[in-house]
C-alpha cells in the first residue's frame, strides 16, 4: 500500500513538473523578457521627459511653428501661437486617454493653456529649429518685470494661507503651507518646496510651488489668485489633488 502511494505520488509530481516546463518554454520566456525590458524603457521614458517639469520656454514665430492641442487626445485641434513670440511654462506630463501617448500640459504667459506632445522628442526637435527657446531660470523667487514685487509676495502669501481640506487631528481646514510642513513631519523627511508668482494682469497672479521629495520625480502645482477679492483657484491636477 506504501509503495503505491508513493508511485501515484511521484507521479503527480512528475506531471506537475512536466506542466511547468511546458509553461515555461523557451519562447513564453524571451516574450517574458521582451514584456519586461519594454516596460522599463516606457519607465526610463516617462521619467526623462518629467525632467521638463518647471521648464520655462518662449515659442517664436518662424516658418515651422509648433503646434499645441487643445486636449491631450490625438484627435484634438491644434492650434500655434499668433504672437511673435509668447513664453510658457511646463507644468505637468499626462497621457491620452488609452495611455499611448504622453502630453505636456503647458501654461502661458498670456494665461491661456494647452498640450505640447512630448513623444518623439517633439520639444527638442523645436528647440533645433529655433521654434521654442529654452528660458534658464535666473534664481530670482517672487518677482516678475510686469508685476509689482508686494503683488507677487501677496499672492505667494495667499496661496500659503489658501485652506484646501480638513485637518484630522484639529478638525478645521488645513492651509497649503500646513499640509507640506506635516507631510515632511509625517511622511517625508526629504520635502522641499518654494512657491514663485507671476503676474498675468493687474487683478491676477499665477502661484506655482515647486516640489522635491513627496515623488520620484519634482512635483509643480500651480494656482491661480485674483488679488482683487483674495480668492485662490486651482489650476493644474497636481494642485487640485490635495482637495481630494
Amino acid at each position: 500500500m506504501t509503495n503505491t502511494r508513493f508511485i501515484f505520488f511521484m507521479s503527480i509530481l512528475l506531471l506537475s513538473c512536466f506542466v511547468t516546463a511546458r509553461g515555461t518554454s523557451p519562447q513564453e520566456r524571451q516574450t517574458f523578457r521582451q514584456e519586461q525590458a519594454i516596460e522599463e524603457y516606457e519607465r526610463e521614458k516617462l521619467a526623462k521627459i518629467k525632467q521638463n517639469i518647471g521648464r520655462r520656454y518662449l515659442v517664436v514665430q518662424t516658418g515651422r511653428p509648433a503646434e499645441f492641442y487643445r486636449h491631450p487626445e490625438e484627435g484634438s485641434r491644434r492650434f500655434t501661437i499668433q504672437k511673435e513670440r509668447e513664453g510658457f511654462l511646463i507644468t505637468e506630463v499626462v497621457q491620452n486617454q488609452l495611455g499611448t501617448m504622453n502630453f505636456y500640459h503647458v501654461v502661458f504667459d498670456s494665461g491661456q493653456s494647452g498640450y505640447l506632445s512630448a513623444d518623439g522628442n517633439y520639444l527638442g526637435i523645436k528647440i533645433l529649429e529655433g521654434s521654442i527657446i529654452h528660458v534658464p531660470r535666473t534664481g530670482k523667487r517672487g518677482k516678475d518685470p510686469g508685476s509689482p514685487k508686494a503683488s507677487s509676495l501677496k499672492a505667494v502669501e495667499l496661496v500659503k494661507n489658501h485652506l484646501i481640506k480638513m485637518n484630522p487631528m484639529s478638525g478645521g481646514k488645513m492651509s497649503v503651507e500646513l499640509r507640506m510642513v506635516e507631510a515632511r513631519a509625517k511622511s517625508f523627511p526629504n520635502l522641499k518646496w518654494r512657491y514663485e508668482a507671476t503676474g498675468i494682469d493687474h487683478n491676477r497672479a499665477r502661484v506655482i510651488q515647486f516640489t522635491e521629495g513627496e515623488e520620484s520625480t519634482p512635483l509643480l502645482r500651480t494656482w491661480i489668485v485674483d488679488l482683487s477679492a483674495q480668492a485662490v483657484y486651482p489650476e493644474n491636477r497636481t494642485a487640485q489633488t490635495l482637495y481630494q
